[in-house]
């Protein structure tokens, strides 16, 4: 049992028990899974604030995360920026700010942190009074899996321009003097097959090349031709590719700051973030952009709840069963099954809060890092501690290099790794079982994120949820009342007769 709001006074104790030996092996498991998910931190964090239209620095401040650890019930969870959450703030970003905010800006950048303090806020006043878990049960495993799959589509589709070093498809802003907005999605698939942004072929050829890459370097052929004990270095193929992109730029003095062709991401700020209280750029923002981003807290704030809670679940029923098989269960600090629904969310409102007190932006369980975390051997969350002190060195000391990555790679890491997302085979299923109500919401979902955007999908997937099942409710209700009467009137029939 977690103490409340503090489960880390439960756990810690014993994470420490037994003899100096056993909790130094503990600690050693922590620290080479920190390493190791610290590593794509870096990358990832890039790629994400790529999506989301923030500045490439806030990607790395939100993955500055070090209060899970002690509000957390899972010991392999890893929060931080992920594919859908990054792409539903640009779209609150670009929908409430009107066409004023320019993407990439210091302003889109405090945008980005007070969503992020609001969803917080929301998500922790849930926890408190315990109605997330009960909530979160709206949304279907099908509205999610039809939601992440559209968003895959949309968030690749937001990195073509960058592939081909084609200029942002943009349109003319609705207010007076705004900037332009971006285009809808058959807008920006049209101006990327019609290369209407002029393109560049050296970065179209590193685009493309970074992508073939990545995809050898998941195949299945190169794990069977690396073997077992060396098949980790599969998972390094994003920091390789990196590294190559910033050798070639500063062999060549490609980028455009070097004077070259090549669009790379440019000043990094050196150093830690500063202690930075989130408000609404004020000259920017009137009563209905303000109204946006209240209405956006919801779908944010539920969204990233499912997702975290799923994966914590998934995580702790996979690897919590491989430790008990191991026989190292007794030596972890984290009993089978311990995932408190209402704490996480509470832990991850926190985490929220955090990522925007230090310039970030909204933050959730991912599942890549997760995954990674807990099949290198994590005991507890100081794993999480030991990443977060990779994102430090890396702030501290690498901001000059990764100043020289190109755009190129970094889109080219972000449609990898959001290709994963993008599974037909959800859909599939639910129509090789005949499950009609399944794909009617499957469809509405996807079909309605793609066209009307992320809000509006998936509003409108629950709403056809909602109403198939209060038809379905209607039906059974109707069907038993008939059946009563029949019944009724069949016995007093057989009775006068």
């Amino acid at each position: 049992m977690h103490t409340p709001f503090a489960p880390v006074a439960s756990w810690l104790p014993r994470y420490f028990q037994g003899p100096a030996s056993t909790w130094k092996g503990r600690v050693a498991r922590d620290a080479i899974a920190g390493a190791t998910i610290g590593a794509m931190v870096v990358p990832q964090s890039l790629s994400y604030a790529a999506v989301a239209g923030v500045p490439p620095a806030h990607g790395l401040y939100a993955d500055l995360q070090v209060v899970y650890p002690f509000l957390g019930t899972s010991p392999y969870l890893v929060i931080g920026p992920v594919a859908v959450m990054s792409l539903m703030v640009r779209a609150t970003a670009e929908q409430a700010g009107g066409g004023v905010l320019m993407e990439g800006s210091v302003e889109w950048g405090r945008y980005a942190a007070f969503l992020a303090l609001l969803v917080g806020l929301f998500q922790i006043l849930m926890g408190v009074f315990r109605v997330g878990s009960k909530v979160a049960k709206h949304v279907s495993h099908t509205i999610i899996a039809a939601f992440t799959a559209s968003a895959g589509i949309l968030i690749c589709s937001t990195q073509l321009s960058s592939v081909l070093g084609l200029k942002a498809c943009k349109v003319a802003s609705e207010i007076p003097g705004g900037r332009p907005t971006s285009c809808s999605f058959a807008s920006k698939i049209f101006h990327a097959l019609t290369l209407s942004g002029g393109g560049d072929a050296k970065t179209a050829f590193i685009g493309f090349n970074s992508i073939a890459f990545l995809l050898f370097a998941r195949s299945s052929f190169l794990k069977e031709l690396l073997g077992p004990q060396r098949a980790y270095l599969t998972r390094m193929g994003s920091l390789a590719i990196i590294a190559a992109g910033i050798a070639y730029a500063w062999m060549t003095g490609s980028c455009a700051e070097q004077g070259g062709s090549l669009s790379c991401v440019g000043y990094l700020p050196p150093g830690l973030p500063g202690f930075y209280f989130p408000v609404p750029p004020i000259p920017v923002v009137g009563f209905w952009q303000l109204v946006g981003i209240l209405r956006a807290i919801v779908p944010l704030s539920f969204i990233g709840y499912a997702e975290a809670l799923a994966i914590a679940k998934s995580a702790q029923a996979r690897y919590a069963s491989r430790e008990l098989v191991a026989g190292n269960l007794q030596n972890a600090a984290f009993p089978s099954g311990d995932v408190d629904e209402d704490q996480e969310l509470v832990a991850l409102g926190a985490c929220n809060v955090w990522s925007s007190l230090f310039q970030g932006f909204t933050v959730t369980g991912s599942f890549s890092r997760t995954a990674i975390n807990a099949d290198s051997g994590a005991m507890s969350p100081i794993s999480v501690l030991f990443a977060a002190g990779v994102v430090v060195l890396t702030l501290l000391v690498l901001t000059p290099v990764m100043s020289l990555l190109p755009k190129a790679v970094v889109s080219a890491v972000v449609i990898v790794a959001i290709s994963r997302l993008i599974d037909p085979e959800e859909f599939a299923k639910l129509y090789r079982t005949g499950d009609r109500h399944g794909c009617a919401v499957y469809l509405s979902t996807f079909l309605a994120t793609l066209a009307f955007g992320v809000d509006a999908g998936l509003c409108l997937g629950i709403a056809v949820d909602s109403i198939e099942k209060v038809r379905r409710s209607l039906r059974q209700f109707m069907t038993k009342r008939i059946s009563r009467a029949l019944s009724r009137q069949f016995s007093s029939g057989s009775l006068s007769a």
